[in-house]
């Protein structure tokens, strides 16, 4: 049967790079005879020995090296008698040292054990996947049997057989337990490659399928998404009286801005940036275009948030328009900021006194409803209401969830309802004041 024995090269010279190895079974005194190639031996760098060589075939008495490189055309080659050939019963593997750089009848062999069975035939050719098993929800067990002259082995594991983590390097010891992720309940393939001295990677394995746990689903692979790299944030000025239709339009200021990832820190755009707002405009939906030029950090707008077309304060002719916030931003590396923090730092909330919410501004008149609960605002008139934040805490915490509805509003606690004469505000579920009326003695809504 096959055996093994161990090539120990002497002193070599430096033309001599590499060897080829033969089997032989006899010697006529000069050279061996009958001599066939080792198969994985054919170009053995001089840099790897001493040598195991493995699948010796049975009836092979000599080992014959033969210069490659410079000196192959000078057919310097060695015919090593090899002793210790094994009984049928013996397991020790002969080993044969070949010492210096010409023939010579003076080389000896020393007896070496058998190679582990991890080891097979060739150098640093590809090694083999014998078996994978789980091991718990997350790894996996890789058993393998490497090729002679293995210094590190390389696994990789891929969920799809397409694409492939990075290689989990090791010892040449089986088995080898690495860690899938995000499990190993699905399919998982498997596969592997060699270092050995000289050989910076065999080729791969062939690939290991190791099925899924029958009713597991794999977890899908995360859809690649832009790295945010900076955020915009739109803020709203204190609303202030146009100069027209008789001072009863509402003009605000609408700013965006660009910061960093973060959202603390002002930059400055390389290039222009388009932002899209959205809202309403006399009810129905709306957007509005914001560029922020390259060079610049920001971009505003006055909008009339309430404008009159009709005669002179009649409700009847009244437009209003609300910016409810960015929609899209034109760079997918730019997303939206978290709000800035509520109120703005270092503004002072004042009180304010409301009533029962109701779903229009009048239904309040001919009841008595007291105006005498508290909410918060920056304004710190009634006409400052109007398109600006109202809060449940004079520390501004919370904004005030208003649903959608009017509430009779005042500076002073107690009035009433009943008689009309009262001025109301609609408040929305973000507690953002859309809508400011004053009620008559006669329970008609007027532009305040």
């Amino acid at each position: 049967m096959p055996f093994s024995a161990t090539v120990n090269l002497g002193t070599v010279g430096v033309a001599i790079t590499s060897v080829k190895l033969y089997g032989c079974t006899g010697n006529n005194g000069t050279d061996c005879t009958g001599c066939t190639v080792l198969t994985g031996y054919e170009n053995v760098s001089v840099s790897t020995f001493p040598l195991l060589v493995s699948g010796i075939p049975n009836g092979v008495r000599y080992i014959q090296a033969e210069a490659l490189g410079a000196c192959s055309a000078d057919a310097v080659k060695q015919c090593i008698a090899v002793s210790g050939i094994p009984a049928p019963t013996a397991t020790p593997a002969p080993t044969a040292t070949l010492d210096g750089s010409t023939p010579g009848p003076t080389a000896t062999l020393t007896p070496t054990p058998t190679p582990t069975p991890s080891q097979s035939a060739g150098p640093c050719g590809a090694p083999t996947i014998s078996n994978v098993t789980r091991s718990g929800l997350n790894d996996i067990v890789v058993s393998f049997t490497t090729s002679s002259g293995c210094l590190t082995t390389h696994l990789e594991y891929s969920l799809n057989n397409s694409t492939w983590s990075g290689q989990n390097s090791g010892g040449c010891t089986s088995p080898r337990t690495i860690t899938i992720s995000p499990n190993n309940q699905g399919t998982v393939y498997v596969r592997m490659r060699q270092s050995c001295e000289g050989v910076d990677y065999s080729s791969y394995s062939s690939t290991f399928t190791l099925s899924s746990v029958p009713g597991a689903t794999q977890t899908p692979t995360p859809t690649q998404t832009s790295q945010i790299t900076n955020c915009v944030r739109l803020v709203k000025g204190t609303t202030i009286t146009g100069t027209e239709n008789c001072n009863l339009d509402r003009v605000q200021r609408h700013e965006v801005t660009l910061y960093d990832a973060t959202g603390a820190n002002i930059q400055t755009a390389t290039y222009d940036i388009t932002v899209t707002l959205t809202g309403t405009d006399a009810g129905e939906s709306a957007t509005w275009t914001f560029v922020i030029p390259s060079g610049s950090t920001s971009v505003y707008e006055d909008i009339i948030t309430r404008e009159f077309t009709g005669v002179c304060g009649d409700r009847d002719g009244q437009v209003s328009r609300f910016i409810s916030g960015i929609s899209q931003v034109s760079d997918s590396s730019i997303g939206v900021c978290t709000p800035a923090p509520t109120p703005p730092e270092g503004v002072t909330l004042n009180r304010f006194y409301y009533g029962q919410g109701l779903s229009t501004a009048s239904a309040h008149y001919g009841t008595n409803y007291t105006i005498s609960a508290s909410f918060f605002s920056a304004a710190s008139t009634i006409s400052e209401l109007f398109n600006g934040s109202i809060y449940t805490t004079v520390d501004g915490t919370t904004v005030f969830n208003g649903l959608g509805l009017y509430y009779p509003v005042s500076l002073t606690s107690g009035g009433s309802t009943e008689f009309g004469q009262y001025n109301a505000i609609k408040i929305n579920s973000n507690g953002f004041v859309e809508d400011l009326v004053f009620v008559s003695g006669g329970g008609g809504e007027n532009p305040y």
